[in-house]
């Protein structure tokens, strides 16, 4: 039997299975990454916890450049030394820097801490005030820091968002086709039925 010969439904069979195979890429990356990244997030925003990047190699080997540091809060009477702390520059409001502390250093004006990079051979310049301490270091995810900078807004939401968008629109397509081609041969089947029922 020739392709002119098949059944309409059938020989367009071949395009559907075509718009299938083009968006399950798009399925696979939807539930192999971003499902699992997106709940790790909003997890971890859910439990009080904080996501910051390692931009610096001032903390390897133990938190290289690209890992993703996982922060929890920390009152500075529980702050020991050794502990990897988040805090704000003194000297740079509105930078974050995370150091370990090598010393605890009370003085009238309060607590102070001082720290040190782990891949530094000196000690920081300055004194941290417990009052710019931001969290501790809970834990670090290797490499994950590198994405979490790359799907920073807006191209998160792109990246998020236009997968899911086409995926759909793929989806409708395919579905709107096989609607067409079903109203279609309803048409040739009633037009047959009419004309054996005449004869």
């Amino acid at each position: 039997m020739t392709d002119d010969k098949l059944p309409r439904s059938r020989r367009n069979n071949g395009g559907s299975g075509k718009a299938r195979s083009a968006s399950l890429p798009l399925a696979v990356l939807g539930i192999v990454v971003l499902i699992p990244l997106a709940t790790f997030m909003v997890g971890a925003w859910l439990s009080g916890l904080k996501l910051q990047p390692v931009l610096t190699s001032s903390m390897e080997p133990t938190y290289p450049r690209g890992s993703l540091l996982v922060l929890g809060a920390v009152t500075p009477d529980d702050v020991e030394v050794g502990t990897a702390l988040e805090f704000e520059d003194p000297q740079n409001p509105g930078r974050v820097i995370t150091h370990r502390v090598v010393e605890i250093v009370p003085q009238e004006r309060g607590l102070f801490f001082r720290t040190q990079g782990d891949a530094n051979a000196t000690a920081d310049g300055i004194l941290i005030p417990a009052a710019n301490v931001r969290g501790e270091v809970r834990w670090a995810v290797p490499a994950l820091g590198r994405w979490i900078q790359w799907l920073a807004w807006p191209r998160g939401l792109l990246v998020i968002s236009l997968p899911a968008a086409l995926a759909l629109t793929v989806t409708e397509a395919v579905a709107w086709r096989r609607r067409r081609v079903g109203r279609q041969n309803c048409e040739v089947c009633g037009s047959r039925a009419a004309k054996v029922a005449s004869t």
